[in-house]
């Protein structure tokens, strides 16, 4: 086992041998994490610019749901690991980055439930009431959007 200097930052064990799949699962599901954000972004404000329901407009909805549902379900998959062998470690490095993970998690749910609610509501339109849909959509994904921005920097910061 290599020793680290004091001065590491706390995740710095994630590089041991024996972590190295939890930590490319990590790094994957942060990827996944980013690229949803910015999925999540194209309707929010294209439908802000033009309030229309398009069957591109569903698809567009429909994958950025899609892509932050894969993110919450990779989170889903390497939390028992994380839980077994990070957590406990990381917790007596500083309880505050634990916090702050579970915070995390909390913040990303809330994303995928705008989303699929979302991108829902624009599959469920009906012809006479494409606006209010179309706006409500919208919303839903604006929320999504930060939220799930707001998961990915509350990681990065430091109280």
């Amino acid at each position: 086992m290599v020793r680290r200097s004091p001065a590491s930052p706390p995740y710095s064990f994630l590089n041991d041998g024996a972590m190295n799949l939890l930590a490319f699962a990590s790094k994957f599901h942060g990827h996944l994490a980013i690229l949803a954000v910015a999925l999540l972004l194209h309707p929010a404000l294209s439908l802000w610019r033009r309030p229309g329901i398009s069957r591109g407009m569903r698809l567009s909805a429909t994958l950025a749901a899609i892509v932050t549902l894969a993110a919450n379900v990779c989170g889903w998959v390497i939390y028992p690991a994380y839980r077994v062998l990070v957590k406990g470690r990381l917790y007596t490095i500083d309880p505050f980055y634990v916090d702050l993970f579970e915070t995390k998690e909390h913040l990303a749910f809330v994303a995928l439930v705008a989303a699929l609610v979302g991108a829902l509501l624009l599959w469920l339109a009906r012809d006479g009431a494409t606006r209010s849909a179309s706006r409500a959509s919208q919303r839903c994904f604006a929320v999504a959007a930060l939220f799930a921005a707001s998961a990915l920097v509350g990681c990065g910061l430091r109280a």
